[in-house]
C-alpha cells in the first residue's frame, strides 16, 4: 500500500509495475536465511541451478516478494538488499512462455515477471539475473520487531517513523531530534508500518505524509511493564539506550519503543502513499470521474464524439484476459457488427460476459479508446450495420434502449485495437456468502455523504466503533452500502465510494461468543468478516481495522 523512494541517487527505486530498461541499475531485495546470508557477504551470490525461470539468482524490487522467503523458516529470514545492472531484460509474463527458462541462450542477461501475470502465486514482481557479477550487495535489512517480540540487547532492528513528507526531508539532511512522551525525551517509533502511519496527523493530506523505514541499534535495553515502574522516566540516567513496553500493560494500547539517542537510528527508506485511481462504473448510480485525462466514464447514453478518448470495458475470461495483457486486444472474426473489438461504456454490460462462464471465473479489463470516427447503428438491418469499416469509420456504436442490445445497454466495436489502451484489471466484489481469500484484494462500497466522501478522498477512511470494535465497515453490494446512509440525508447529497481492499490477514467470527470478537488486530488479523444469519449480522459483516488497506475507486452518486 506504501511506495519507497530509493535513497541512493544512482539506482531507481521500488517501481515495481514499471518494466526494467536494458541496461539500468535497480534497487533489488534477496530473501535467504541468516546462514545463507552470511555466506553471500563472504563470497557473493551463486545462481540456483532450477527454478520457475531456471538458472539464475532470484531477486525482485518488491520488498514484500523477498522477505517471504524462505518460504518454511519464518523466523530465520534475512532480506538483503542489492543493487543490479539488469543489462538486456526479457519480459516472460505467462506460464509456457517459449523463453521461460532458456532465455540466457539467446542473450538476454535478465529475465522479468511483471506483477499480477500469473507466473507467481503471490502476484508480486520477480527478476533472475544469469550473472552473479551483475550484482552488488549493498546491506543487510534488519529484521522487523514483531507486536509481542521482546527486543534483544545490541540488535539492530527495522522500525518505521510517520511523519510529514516535508520533516521527512529534513530527517534525512539533519537525523532525528528528541520529542518528550511517557518515557520522557527520546525518539518514539513503531514496529510496523500500519502502526507508524496511523501517528500522522489526519489533518495533513494523504499526498504530504510519509512514512521512514529506519534501522536500530537498540543498545542496552529496559522493559518498563507498569504505569509505577521506578524508571519510567529516568532510565536513560541508569545506563539504558532504549525504553520499550509490551502492548495492554495500561501505558501504550499498542505498546512503545523509545530510543533516547537519535544517532542510533538511520534512515533506510522513505515511504509514500500510494494513491489508487481509476474509474468503473455500476448499473444504478452515476458517477464522477477522478481521472482527468479521460472523459466521464458512464456517459453510456451521449453519443461519443469524433476522436475523443473515452474510458470503456471489456469483459472475458481469466484467461483470455492473461493473453491480452501479453498480446493486446485481437478483433473477433463475427458479431452483431463484424469484425472488431467489442467494448462498453457501461460496465453493467462488460460484467456479463463471457455470458456461459460464472461470475467468479470473468474478468473486467478497463481500457482507454481513442474512438476516431464514430458511426451510430442503432436499429437491426442497419444498411452499415457489419461494413461500417469499409465507409471510413473508426468504431461503431449502439445506443441503450435502441432494440440492437437484448440487455439494452450500449455497445462499442473498435476496429483498430491499436486504438485500445489497457489500464487495468477490475478486482472482483465478493458475493454475499463468500469467503475473502487472504491478501486478496476485493471491490466493496462504502455509504456515506457527499461531503464526507470528498473528505476521504482527501484524507482517507477513519476507524469507527461497531460491534468488532475499531475499524472501517464495508459492504459488498452497492445496494447495501446505500441503505446505511442516514436516512434524513437529502438524496443529492448522497454518495456511495467504491474502493478496492486488500484484506491481509482475514478471521471469520461466525457466533456471538467468538473468543477474538474484539481483539482480533492484537493477534495480527487484518480484516474480521461474519457470515449472514449468524446472529451477529443479519446481512454479514466486513471489517477492516486499518484504513491504508482501503483505497477509493469512484465516487458514485444517486442518479
Amino acid at each position: 500500500m506504501w511506495a519507497e523512494d530509493d535513497l541512493y541517487p544512482g539506482v531507481p527505486s521500488l517501481q515495481s509495475n514499471a518494466e526494467p530498461i536494458n541496461g539500468n541499475v535497480y534497487l533489488m531485495y534477496h530473501g535467504t536465511s541468516q546462514t545463507v546470508a552470511q555466506q553471500i557477504k563472504s563470497r557473493g551470490f551463486f545462481p540456483s541451478e532450477g527454478g520457475m525461470l531456471g538458472r539464475g539468482v532470484y531477486l525482485s524490487r518488491d520488498l514484500n516478494k523477498a522477505s517471504r522467503y524462505p518460504l518454511n523458516r519464518p523466523h530465520d529470514r534475512v532480506v538483503i538488499r542489492v543493487k543490479v545492472n539488469v543489462g538486456k531484460v526479457i519480459k516472460i509474463n505467462y506460464q509456457g512462455h517459449p523463453l521461460q527458462k532458456t532465455w540466457h541462450d539467446y542473450g538476454y542477461d535478465t529475465a522479468w515477471c511483471p506483477p499480477n501475470c500469473g507466473m507467481v502465486s503471490s502476484g508480486l514482481e520477480e527478476d533472475c539475473v544469469w550473472d552473479p557479477k551483475r550484482i552488488t550487495l549493498i546491506d543487510e535489512i534488519p529484521p522487523c520487531l514483531q507486536s509481542t517480540e521482546d527486543p534483544v540487547e545490541y540488535k539492530i532492528y527495522t522500525m518505521f517513523y510517520g511523519t510529514t513528507k516535508e520533516d521527512a526531508e529534513k530527517i534525512k539532511t539533519i537525523g532525528f531530534r528528541q520529542s518528550g512522551g511517557i518515557f520522557g525525551q527520546g525518539v518514539y517509533l513503531s514496529r510496523d508500518l500500519d502502526k507508524a502511519s496511523t501517528k500522522i496527523n489526519h489533518d495533513v493530506p494523504i499526498q504530504q505524509r510519509s512514512v521512514l523505514k529506519v534501522k536500530v541499534n537498540f543498545g542496552k535495553v529496559i522493559k518498563i511493564d507498569n504505569q509505577g515502574h521506578p524508571m519510567k522516566e529516568n532510565w536513560h540516567d541508569r545506563g539504558y539506550d532504549t525504553a520499550w513496553c509490551p502492548i495492554k500493560l495500561g501505558i501504550a494500547p499498542s505498546g512503545l519503543d523509545c530510543v533516547c539517542d537519535p544517532r542510533r537510528i538511520a534512515v533506510i527508506d522513505v515511504i509514500r502513499p500510494k494513491l489508487f485511481v481509476f474509474c468503473p462504473g455500476t448499473d444504478m448510480w452515476a458517477e464522477d470521474d477522478l481521472c482527468p485525462a479521460v472523459p466521464s466514464c458512464l456517459d453510456s447514453y451521449i453519443a461519443p464524439i469524433e476522436g475523443k478518448v473515452y474510458r470503456m470495458y471489456h469483459g472475458t475470461s481469466r484467461e483470455a484476459a492473461v493473453h491480452i495483457k501479453v498480446n493486446g486486444f485481437k478483433r473477433s472474426s463475427v458479431g452483431m457488427l463484424g469484425s472488431g473489438v467489442y467494448l462498453s461504456r457501461d460496465l453493467q454490460k462488460a460484467s456479463k460476459y463471457p455470458l456461459d462462464l460464472p461470475e467468479n471465473q470473468r474478468v473486467v479489463l478497463r481500457v482507454k479508446v481513442n474512438v476516431g470516427k464514430v458511426i451510430k447503428i442503432n436499429y437491426q438491418g442497419h444498411p452499415l450495420q457489419k461494413t461500417w469499416h469499409d465507409y471510413g469509420y473508426d468504431t461503431a456504436w449502439c445506443p441503450p434502449n435502441c432494440g440492437m442490445v437484448s440487455s439494452g445497454l450500449e455497445e462499442d466495436c473498435v476496429w483498430d485495437p491499436k486504438r485500445i489502451t489497457l489500464i487495468d484489471e477490475i478486482p472482483p466484489c465478493l458475493q454475499s456468502t463468500e469467503d475473502p481469500v487472504e491478501y486478496k484484494i476485493y471491490t466493496m462500497f462504502y455509504g456515506t455523504t457527499k461531503k464526507d466522501a470528498e473528505k476521504i478522498k482527501e484524507f482517507g477512511f477513519r476507524q469507527s466503533g461497531g460491534i468488532l470494535r475499531q475499524g472501517v465497515y464495508l459492504s459488498r453490494h452497492l445496494d447495501k452500502a446505500s441503505t446505511k446512509i442516514n436516512r434524513d440525508v437529502p438524496i443529492q447529497q448522497r454518495s456511495v465510494l467504491k474502493v478496492k481492499v486488500n484484506f491481509g490477514k482475514v478471521i471469520k467470527i461466525d457466533n456471538q461468543g467468538h473468543p477474538m470478537k474484539e481483539n482480533r488486530q492484537d493477534r495480527g488479523y487484518d480484516t474480521a468478516w461474519c457470515p449472514i444469519k449468524f446472529g451477529i449480522a443479519l446481512s454479514g459483516l466486513d471489517r477492516v481495522w486499518n484504513p491504508r488497506r482501503i483505497a477509493v475507486i469512484d465516487v458514485i452518486r444517486p442518479k
